[in-house]
């Protein structure tokens, strides 16, 4: 990568570090190795397009020189030259700019320190990391206009941005996005038998972020072999998930699966792991599995080529300021502590599950694309997990979607902060007048449940909000009576407000008593005519629209043979799934 020096520079300790971008002139030399590169490869047969840095991240020291005085002109440029304006946010005040310093000490501090400065310095690493790829893409752009560029963020559905990763907007810099996929890296929050699902929703959480022509995408590395030492823990990919993994990236409508990788590094960290050739060069078990997939899936080339991305049922809505300011307030990084540094994203990662589980074809929105597409482009039905930052114009967004006949679902802190913590008294208003309540304050929930109006017993989870109701209908309660959740009819939709933290709990459980409560709710807006009739855990059905018909692919991750029943429309179909495999159905006409 062009940010990795040679060793002769003697500026790092391995050929994957990275040096300090912030020196101007290490920077001028790397964009001059930029320059080489493509002036070499441009016109190279085989070249595709160009990665402008592998799953792009970069933590940044305040204790380097350059990067704390490109941090001081980031603050001078956020707060336009005003330092008045600086200090009237901050407890620790300046004559100017050039007196700002950070430590990291005081970055890693809880308690009572600023949380503004955290939440700049994480912005600002984000904001770093775009400055030095739109650098490298426009480099690349002078000498090369005919081939795309893209990039390939990792751990994409968590928040990852003190190393400056934003997949929103990075997608912003490239003609096309991509993704790295590896489970004993990027799956460690699911359980095991979740991997397969959320390499789905790592391809759908791309899919959704790049601004590509019909959403074209890749999933730019996939694990296929085995991790002994190079990851979070060790795992033995059996060829049975070689197949279901890669199945389940086809599913997502991607048009490129690469995996890492054919031949083990010789030496260092990942020596002798990844590979999917044995130590003679002969295809390992995985190897053959995938490519009997591959032969497998001949038939369907053209089908897959053409295929788009389907109408979606469901739209799962996503505030980065949530996230940000999660690694800020966060406590440790357990899946079940409740109020961990990644507590929303688990949140969101809750609701794509439950959707999966649900066979619904999922869209992300980051709430600021949220507010720029057309509240007639809007999936039916809009899960909002968890969204602690949400802005005017989001809630605004939100009434316009209710009111042409959406429903709107959302639990946990909805709007409870701004971006930097403090409290958003500003949108109370604004959200209890969307959900039809008054919202009184939180509670912690140790042990609760609360009961729905058909009789379901639903659990709490961390928190539970107190609500009373102004002009929405009850319809759950809490064990003291008071209400839990509620429904308020705008327009011709509906917005719901669970008053708990309800989608990351099946994050933790996925309680089929939670997914059928919140099927029957959402299910009259649900479109599609193209579905299960009878839902079968670890089996899902996924679309793809190909011409004027829908694609279907079932994929099971079960140990066992599924027999299924498919609805097209007027026709049900009986489907026989195997286990740990998929099925590619196109006539569902």
């Amino acid at each position: 990568m062009s940010g990795s020096p040679p060793g002769w520079m003697r500026l790092t300790h391995g050929h994957s570090d990275v040096a300090d971008l912030d020196d101007p002139e290490f920077f001028a030399l790397s964009l001059s190795h930029v320059r080489k590169v493509v002036e070499h490869y441009r016109d190279s047969p085989a070249l595709d397009s160009w990665i402008l840095w592998n799953e792009p991240g970069r933590s940044l020291s305040p204790e380097h020189q350059h990067t704390q005085h490109a941090f001081q002109r980031y603050l001078e440029e956020l707060y336009k030259g005003d330092i008045a304006a600086y200090n009237a946010k901050h407890y620790r005040t300046v004559r100017s700019f050039a007196e700002i310093e950070t430590r990291a000490s005081d970055l890693g501090q809880t308690g009572f320190i600023s949380h503004h400065s955290k939440v700049e310095w994480l912005s600002f690493t984000i904001a770093n990391l775009q400055e030095k790829l739109a650098a490298i893409a426009v480099e690349v752009k002078k000498l090369d206009s005919n081939h795309p560029i893209h990039v390939n963020p990792h751990r994409v559905s968590q928040c990852l941005a003190d190393g400056g990763q934003s997949i929103w907007q990075e997608a912003s810099l490239v003609d096309f996005m991509g993704c790295s996929a590896h489970p004993s890296w990027h799956s460690v929050r699911f359980p095991r038998e979740r991997f397969s699902t959320s390499l789905g929703m790592f391809g759908d959480l791309t899919r959704s972020a790049t601004k590509a022509e019909n959403e074209y995408f890749w999933i730019t590395e996939l694990q296929g072999g085995v991790t002994l030492r190079s990851s979070f823990f060790p795992l033995t990919t059996t060829p049975a998930e070689a197949r279901l993994w890669l199945w389940e990236c086809i599913a997502t409508g991607t048009k490129a699966v690469v995996y890492w990788c054919a031949n083990a590094r010789s030496d260092g960290y990942e020596a002798g792991e990844w590979d999917l050739l044995d130590v003679n060069g002969n295809p390992s078990p995985q190897l053959e599995m995938i490519s009997e997939t591959i032969h497998s899936l001949r038939a369907h080339c053209e089908i897959l080529k053409e295929a788009r991305p389907p109408v979606p049922d469901v739209g799962i809505l996503v505030s980065e300021e949530g996230q940000i300011l999660d690694l800020v307030e966060g406590e440790g990084n357990a899946p079940k502590n409740p109020r961990n540094v990644q507590c929303s994203s688990d949140a969101v990662s809750g609701a794509y599950l439950m959707a999966a589980d649900l066979s619904l074809e999922v869209k992300f929105y980051d709430l600021k694309r949220f507010v720029e597409t057309p509240v007639e482009k809007l999936p039916q039905v809009l899960l909002a997990p968890s969204l602690t930052v949400v802005t005017p114009k989001a809630i605004d967004q939100m009434r316009a979607a209710v009111q042409s006949g959406k429903m709107l679902m959302a639990d946990g802190f909805f709007s409870w902060k701004d971006s930097y913590g403090r409290l958003a008294r500003s949108t109370w208003h604004q959200a209890d007048s969307l959900f039809g309540v008054e919202w009184l304050g939180y509670e912690a929930v140790a042990e609760d449940n609360f009961t729905t109006k058909n009789g379901a017993k639903l659990p709490g989870f961390f928190v539970r909000a107190r609500l009373k109701p102004t002009i929405a209908s009850e319809v759950a309660r809490w064990r003291d009576g008071t209400p839990a959740v509620s429904i308020n009819q705008i327009g011709k939709g509906t917005a719901c407000r669970m008053g708990t933290q309800l989608f990351q709990h099946y994050f933790l459980f996925a309680e089929p008593n939670v997914r059928n409560w919140i099927w029957d709710m959402m299910v009259p807006h649900v479109t599609s005519e193209l579905r299960l009739v009878n839902q079968v855990q670890g089996l899902r059905l996924r679309r793809l629209q190909y011409k004027d018909q829908e694609v279907a692919i079932l994929i099971n991750s079960t140990d066992r043979q599924q027999s299924v029943k498919m609805h097209i429309k007027t026709d049900v179909r009986d489907c026989v799934v195997p286990a740990q495999d998929a099925i590619l159905i196109a006539n569902t006409i």
